[in-house]
């Protein structure tokens, strides 16, 4: 009996030792050992690699609007600093130059009420005098085009500025008004009576009272040596107005010489240089004919 109480002891015993290891094994256990240890550790750290651009990050963040700090950088950087071999030939035709005009000077857009009965847009000079009109009755169109021509089919002058007004008129007899903002343009090509002609802005491109250039002036005339180059013929005309005559020869036989030049042309090519006084409105303007 005694044997056989034993046994059943030890057996539950076992039991509740296996079932304590078993429950210890599903834990994680927290061990602390405190001591000093007198030795070299020999076992060396692993090396910690990215396994990422930390650059990517940044691109991603910021989409495709700018780069910042990358490797696109540098790249920018050696293109910005390389000279580019269109820039070393001044016989070539440089189509960002886009400062002159070719075409329609402007366009209006005249949106009204349903009850529009007649309208009417007026462009003026600077000195108030009536330039150029459109109008008519009934609605207005929803676009409307000015080619810088003026009701008599003169070219407008770009050493001068002009100015817009649009009115309409209801069935009521009401009175709509808008004044709009000033017009101006740098340069103008245009053909007149089968010549072509690039008419600039003289303020643009001489020094004040002077015949020496304005460094945005020489860009402009890039821009017209290129349209010179891709229309030329046999011969060309340069005239040049200002305030006084003395002036305006000065300029004159300065954008010759200059024009001989860039355009590497026969000298007897330019058959008129010409300089004078513009005594309506005292402005500043050339005219290049070929």
């Amino acid at each position: 009996m005694k044997r056989t109480i034993t046994l059943i002891g030890i057996f539950s015993l076992a039991i509740f030792f296996v079932l304590y290891i078993s429950a210890q094994e599903g834990e994680m256990v927290e061990e602390e050992i405190r001591g000093v240890f007198i030795g070299v550790i020999e076992e060396k750290r692993p090396p910690i690699r990215l396994r990422f651009d930390p650059y990517e990050a940044v691109i991603a963040r910021i989409g495709g609007e700018e780069f910042i700090y990358d490797r696109q950088l540098v790249l920018n950087a050696a293109f910005a600093s390389s000279p580019l071999p269109v820039l070393a030939s001044d016989q070539l035709v440089k189509p960002w130059l886009k400062a002159i005009v070719r075409g329609n000077i402007a366009f209006f857009n005249p949106i009204y009420g349903h009850d529009v009965v007649s309208w009417k847009i007026t462009i003026t000079d600077e000195k108030g005098s009536i330039f150029k009109t459109f109008e008519g009755e009934g609605p207005p169109p929803r676009t409307l085009h000015w080619d810088g021509r003026s009701n008599r089919g003169v070219m407008m002058n770009p050493g001068i500025l002009y100015m817009y007004t649009a009115e309409a008129h209801d069935e009521l007899g009401n009175v709509s008004r808008v004044v709009g903002r000033e017009i101006r343009v740098k340069g103008i090509f245009y053909k007149e009576r089968g010549e072509n002609i690039v008419t600039l802005d003289g303020g643009r491109i001489f020094r004040e009272n002077s015949d020496a250039f304005l460094d945005d002036g020489l860009v402009l005339l890039e821009e017209a040596a290129d349209i010179v180059r891709e229309n030329f013929r046999t011969s060309l005309t340069i005239q040049v107005y200002s305030r006084a005559e003395a002036l305006s020869e000065r300029r004159a036989r300065a954008l010759g010489e200059w024009f001989l030049e860039r355009l590497i042309i026969p000298r007897f090519a330019i058959v008129n240089i010409s300089g004078f006084e513009e005594k309506v409105y005292k402005s500043s303007y050339i005219n290049v004919i070929f």
